[in-house]
């Protein structure tokens, strides 16, 4: 053995595919084996050297293992999308290229789901925000949501939800903070309901004997 080759002085596999390595640089970490590309994972073995390639190759999976570890620290809290996830990664100074495998990685085993995260947050934004599908829309792509994966989560979100109801909600919560003419025409479309439901939220209104009857 060369004097600069890199060894596995010690190893201890948790299973099939993770492993901790000490090598002859006088360091540990961890590794996912699925995430080598040169070196074959036959050979992650104590005593087994590698050439600097082969020990980059090494390192560079390490370094996506501890980019998925932190990832999925995030998602044990709550769902994330892939964008918002992967910034918040980056701003850890975890090197791009590690991220980029990390998540892929994760979506690949459907830890991570854009489309998951999307019925999520509809679902606890709506709790107190009665806002439109323009809105709502708006919000998701904001957040690095594909047009198409955003408008999917919006249709079924709509078929268990009512967007009339939200705009009757929205509209009455405007009223009752002494919004009216031009500046309540705004909020509304502001808030994504498009000018024909706000109409048709007015005329219901305007019909009833009370606001509060409608409530």
């Amino acid at each position: 053995m060369k004097s600069d080759d890199f060894e596995i002085l010690n190893l201890t596999k948790f299973s099939d595919d993770i492993a901790e390595i000490f090598c002859s640089e006088g360091t540990s970490f961890y590794i996912r084996l699925d995430y080598l590309e040169l070196v074959s994972r036959e050979r992650i073995q104590i005593g087994e050297t590698f050439s600097e390639e082969e020990r980059d190759d090494i390192i560079q999976a390490a370094l996506c293992f501890a980019a998925e570890t932190k990832a999925t620290e995030y998602l044990s809290r709550s769902e994330h999308c892939h964008f918002m996830l992967s910034q918040k990664l980056t701003k850890k100074k975890i090197e791009k290229f590690a991220v980029n495998k990390a998540l892929d990685y994760l979506e690949k085993k459907n830890l991570l789901s854009d489309e998951r995260y999307c019925s999520s947050w509809l679902r606890d934004h709506t709790l107190f925000k009665f806002q439109g599908r323009t809105r709502l829309l708006s919000e998701l792509l904001s957040r690095g949501i594909d047009n198409s994966t955003a408008k999917k989560a919006l249709d079924s979100f709509f078929e268990e939800n009512s967007e009339e109801d939200f705009c009757r909600k929205a509209y009455s919560s405007a009223v009752k903070q002494g919004k009216k003419s031009d500046k309540l025409l705004k909020f509304m479309l502001d808030s994504g309901f498009s000018y024909k439901l706000i109409q048709k939220t007015e005329f219901f209104f305007k019909n009833s004997k009370t606001l509060e009857e409608k409530i």
